[in-house]
């Protein structure tokens, strides 16, 4: 049997990403087929499509670990999926710009009937992110302040939606647009701010008496300076996203105040992390408490511009719709 996915054969701008005919790979033990609805896009891929990214895959490489869909069969020894069950995934070996991917079992929770696929696409990458930050990485606790710095994108507001489950934590949010600012306020941001008014930090400062605790920055190569100004005494910058390198840094200005910049790796997370990860979402499923929104879906052959939506400000999660 065959099936569409999209494949990179030489690394590239977006137009490197095509649509190709591949046939269904076999099922090994541990793993499981999956029939693809949703595929999420995260910036990531379009570093890994260009080159840029190390290590790079071999080739021919098809993009994408977010995703949900039905289990089409199972392998030898799989005793917790079965066909025709809803899934969200946590990785795959074949990636999931594609109407078939295969996962090893242990990558593929069971999607609650209340949430669409597209919502189980937005899962993996910007809520697992967003808790390693919070919980891990930043060590968020209770009654501290957190700015979220560029917060409408999808692990800001995974971001806030973890931060709000610690007792007493303000939240601070930003945002380019009314659309996203408006959103920040609805799903729990006590203070909002536009990243585009050339004032917008001193009125941080003003509001906060400059003592952010901790700050989830998306954009550290713009804003990590600001970030670290922002910031009382023993305050944490957690670099979650970065697209550049500073023109100036004094290092002076993480001694002073006892600061410390962090960075957010999903990829190195511990096994014992990835587990707490997938309980805490699993469970926020089960109590539909977690609210993924989605910015736009695409069908398969415009993937070269997800990749180019995906770069630049939006609110939510991009998706493909592989059968669309």
């Amino acid at each position: 049997m065959s099936f569409k996915a999209v494949q990179v054969h030489a690394f590239g701008g977006e137009k490197s990403l095509e649509v190709h005919e591949c046939e269904v790979p076999k099922v090994e033990r541990g793993q499981v087929l999956v029939k693809l609805r949703a595929a999420g896009v995260n910036p990531v891929d379009t570093y890994i499509r260009s080159g840029t990214y190390v290590p790079s895959p071999a080739l021919p490489w098809t993009p994408g670990k977010d995703a949900a869909g039905e289990v089409e069969t199972v392998g030898e020894g799989v005793q917790s999926l079965k066909a025709k069950d809803r899934v969200w995934l946590s990785d795959a070996l074949k990636g999931t710009y594609a109407q078939y991917t295969v996962v090893t079992a242990d990558n593929a929770h069971l999607l609650p009937g209340q949430y669409s696929f597209a919502e189980g696409a937005a899962l993996w990458t910007h809520y697992a992110t967003a808790y390693h930050a919070v919980f891990h990485i930043g060590k968020v606790q209770p009654g501290e302040t957190v700015l979220v710095h560029g917060a409408t994108g999808g692990v800001g507001l995974a971001c806030i939606y973890w931060a709000s489950q610690i007792k007493g934590v303000k939240i601070i949010g930003t945002g380019g647009s009314e659309e996203g600012r408006k959103l920040l306020k609805e799903v729990g941001a006590e203070l909002v701010f536009d990243h585009t008014d050339p004032n917008y930090i001193q009125q941080i400062k003003t509001q906060t008496d400059n003592k952010v605790d901790v700050v989830m920055e998306m954009l550290a190569n713009v804003n990590l300076n600001n970030d670290l100004d922002l910031l009382g005494v023993g305050g944490r910058v957690c670099v979650i996203g970065n697209r550049g390198v500073l023109n100036t840094f004094n290092p002076r200005a993480v001694m002073g105040k006892r600061l410390a910049v962090l960075g957010v790796m999903l990829t190195r997370t511990t096994p014992t992390e990835r587990t707490e990860i997938i309980e805490a979402i699993q469970k926020g499923l089960k109590e539909n408490s977690l609210k993924p929104k989605i910015y736009n879906i695409y069908p398969l052959a415009e993937a070269p511009q997800t990749h180019i939506d995906v770069m630049k400000s939006h609110v939510g999660k991009i998706v493909i719709d592989p059968w669309m």
